[in-house]
């Protein structure tokens, strides 16, 4: 699957938006406390390479991931 950065960057905030929301609902709060407590760069900052592995690390699939632009 290609994606612009943009969309890269879109696709991982829409996850962990969910992601979040789910644990949130079940009262697990051990996301939000590791972000607190240690931080989060933001995807903005992450090279193209960074963000391709991080879709595949939570990529359901073992289609190739191409990051454009």
């Amino acid at each position: 699957m290609t994606y612009t950065r943009e969309e890269a960057i879109n696709f991982l905030v829409d996850l962990d938006s969910s992601d979040t929301q789910q644990m949130i609902n079940q009262n697990d709060w051990t996301y939000l406390d590791a972000i607190l407590r240690e931080g989060f760069i933001g995807y903005a900052k992450y090279t193209n390479k960074e963000l391709k592995e991080e879709i595949e690390e939570r990529s359901a699939d073992d289609e190739e991931i191409v990051i454009t632009g």
